[in-house]
């Protein structure tokens, strides 16, 4: 507005007419500028340089307009970025600006948003345009690396404590990352050991998670060179993390239970040799992890495949502590009198096992046959003093297996 007024008036004899003031206003032929944002990039390294931020004007102003910003997102201000000042454009500019600087720091957060708002603007009678906030990225740098560690690498399978498997990440994260657990090696999971968590998990904020390694005992002979558990990470998720190139512990069970040995047992210790089979059964002092076999072999007055059939070697299956096999006395129409059969342990092969000392049993075969009678005839029954000759036969009841003298 303009306002005209008379400040003195000369000549002709004229005066004012009062107090004479006129009131012009002039029309401004741009409207109110408008204020839109915009960044020098859509995202920024955390451990990387500043982005601007730029206010625009639609048009110049007559004077300043001051445009506050305001933040939200995932990302936190003065945390994860430098506190950002508020911009001003001065009068007759068109642009203002201000930094966007991330911070650089040692936890593990992912990509984080950060978006950038106009707040109640002043001057010049500015408005917010169409561009009133813009969202950016903040792309984090750092990436934990998860370790597996046990707190030692045997245990005895009846120790009454267990082992700590740690998972370990190299730096903290801001959520939680999920550690999967395998397992192999000759010791069988839920067998061996209490079956692992298929997971551990170590929480937002904290570096570390644990689970137990527990062995279970058995009254099993489950070899020499003992047990052995790997346990390994088979996939890391959550938090930006990665495993640590390939992770996995080996842990020794190592075996309470001494090496089995044999002994060997007969469920009688005689049999008529037309009598019903014997069972010869080999027995071990502990079960193993592995078939037993034990070779048998017959030696005393019968014969192996005359008097008793063929002996074959004893199984003792793995896991079992006995084996079987049948003794079966053959009959025959020889009288032979009572025979013994001495069958002994010459060999013993699988799971560990030894001979317990020398072991044999004496197995008595009596003999079916009633023992034979002897009757005496003649082909005549008279001879001249100087004519032929006559024959006497001996006759046995049943062949004998010496020679009988009459």
């Amino acid at each position: 507005t303009v306002i005209v007024s008379i400040s003195s008036v000369s000549g002709g004899g004229a005066t004012e007419s009062g107090d004479q003031a006129l009131t012009v206003t002039i029309i401004d032929a741009e409207s109110a500028p408008t204020v839109n944002l915009s960044s020098s990039d859509t995202s920024v390294d955390e451990d990387g340089s500043a982005i601007t931020l730029t206010a625009t004007l639609s048009n110049i102003a007559y004077e300043a307009v001051t445009v506050p910003i305001t933040t939200s997102g995932t990302a936190t201000e003065g945390t994860d970025y430098a506190t950002i000042s508020d911009i001003t454009i001065a009068a007759g500019s068109t642009t203002g600006t201000a930094s966007i600087t991330p911070t650089d720091d040692s936890v593990s957060e992912g990509i984080e948003t950060l978006v950038v708002s106009l707040g109640t603007l002043s001057g010049a009678d500015a408005t917010a345009g169409s561009t009133s906030s813009i969202s950016l990225n903040l792309v984090d740098d750092d990436v934990p690396n998860i370790t597996l560690t046990s707190s030692a690498s045997s245990i005895a399978e009846n120790s009454s404590s267990s082992l700590t498997l740690t998972a370990t990440t190299s730096m903290v994260a801001t959520e939680d990352i999920v550690v999967t657990l395998g397992a192999a090696g000759t010791a069988t999971s839920g067998t061996d050991y209490t079956a692992l968590p298929s997971t551990v998990t170590i929480a937002a904020g904290e570096t570390t998670a644990t689970t137990s390694f527990t062995p279970k005992d058995d009254t099993l002979y489950d070899a020499a060179s003992n047990e052995t558990a790997i346990i390994s990470i088979t996939n890391v998720a959550g938090g930006n993390a990665l495993e640590s190139g390939d992770q996995s512990v080996t842990l020794t069970i190592t075996d309470n239970e001494s090496a089995p040995t044999v002994t060997l047992g007969t469920s009688a210790s005689s049999v008529a040799e037309n009598g019903s089979d014997l069972t010869l059964t080999a027995t071990l002092s502990v079960a193993s992890f592995a078939d037993v076999i034990v070779t048998l072999t017959g030696s005393g007055t019968s014969t192996s495949g005359t008097d008793y059939a063929s002996l074959s070697t004893i199984t003792i299956s793995a896991g079992s502590t006995t084996g079987t096999t049948a003794f079966n006395p053959t009959g025959d129409s020889v009288y032979e009198g009572s025979e013994t059969a001495i069958i002994a342990i010459t060999n013993v092969t699988g799971g560990g096992a030894t001979e317990s000392g020398t072991q044999s049993e004496t197995i008595t075969i009596t003999d079916a046959d009633s023992a034979p009678t002897v009757t005496l005839s003649s082909n005549v029954t008279s001879v001249a003093e100087d004519g032929g000759t006559g024959t006497l036969t001996a006759t046995l009841s049943i062949a004998t297996t010496a020679d009988v003298t009459v």
